[in-house]
């Protein structure tokens, strides 16, 4: 069956296997008389759903199960006390920004995002119900590092620092004074540049992207100008735009996802050859409108 796996990161051929095969030294009886598809590249598994041979949902990676083990101990924990599940989960959908079921989790971020949002519900509630959550965690031996953390912290790529770095969740105005009202944004621990969530109301934490320095921001604020202008004088669609762009990089393009400034200028080329089969007139307007929206 072909199944996503997110450690390979395509959709893999999975093979169907018995729990007792997959895990000989089980002494669980429902794990050995289970199914689980396997991917044939890394071994990932995933269960399959009650009286079915069709799969729970993506093979998880290690580090997203991890995460989301971490975000149920904490649910569980919290509907000891009191808390209704289904409020747990509908604010990881507010923050996370699509509906959450934790199967369908298929990147680390998304995980850690779902802890994120667990624990600031939890922090919103008061310190009392985060005691009492902490207690019953560590009664059962369990051990949840977000619960500790002062911020809420997740690992992002940072085109500054070339790697994978821990992120924290803040004020976008503590930040950037220009920014909007209630906007937020994650800053590398490392070296203190951001990027802004998706949203700026509703709850949603998402990052947009790749954290950047000022420069490459800039650069993409300039690539942006000039894509919004095309589509929203009509000369293009913007579903179209960004399909002529993923198809001449080779993958699904993302202005925020750009991670050098080579990278920015080749891009901006590309929306240059767009433009240049276009009248001289349509030209001018889309300078115009890119002055424009440069002043507001």
């Amino acid at each position: 069956m072909n199944i996503y796996c997110c450690e390979c990161q395509q959709t893999v051929n999975a093979n169907n296997v018995s729990g007792a095969s997959l895990f000989p030294q089980s002494k669980n009886k429902k794990v050995l008389a289970a199914n689980f598809w396997v991917c044939p590249t890394c071994n990932g598994h995933v269960g399959c759903k009650k009286g079915s041979k069709n799969p729970k949902g993506v093979i998880q990676s290690k580090a997203i199960k991890k995460a989301l083990q971490d975000t149920h101990r904490v649910i569980d924990a919290m509907t000891e006390i009191g808390f209704k599940y289904g409020n747990c989960t509908g604010q990881i959908t507010k923050r996370l920004g699509h509906q959450y079921r934790s199967t369908d989790i298929s990147s680390v971020q998304d995980a850690e995002i779902a802890l994120v949002a667990v624990v600031m519900y939890l922090n919103e509630s008061g310190e009392k119900n985060l005691e009492k959550v902490t207690e019953i965690i560590n009664r059962k031996r369990q051990k949840v590092s977000a619960l500790r953390k002062a911020d809420p912290t997740i690992t992002i790529w940072c085109t500054c620092c070339n790697k994978m770095m821990p992120s924290v969740l803040r004020e976008a105005n503590l930040v950037t004074p220009k920014s909007k009202p209630d906007s937020m944004l994650w800053v590398c621990t490392g070296c203190l540049n951001y990027i802004s969530c998706h949203q700026h109301s509703g709850g949603l934490i998402k990052p947009m992207g790749f954290i950047a320095n000022p420069e490459l921001r800039a650069a993409r604020k300039h690539i942006h100008a000039k894509l919004d202008a095309i589509w929203k004088l009509g000369f293009m669609t913007r579903n179209d735009i960004y399909v002529s762009l993923s198809r001449s990089i080779g993958r699904e393009y993302h202005t925020a996802e750009i991670k050098t400034v080579p990278e920015a200028r080749n891009i901006y080329r590309l929306l240059n050859a767009m433009t240049d089969s276009m009248t001289a007139n349509q030209q001018q307007k889309i300078q115009e409108e890119i002055e424009k929206a440069s002043k507001s």
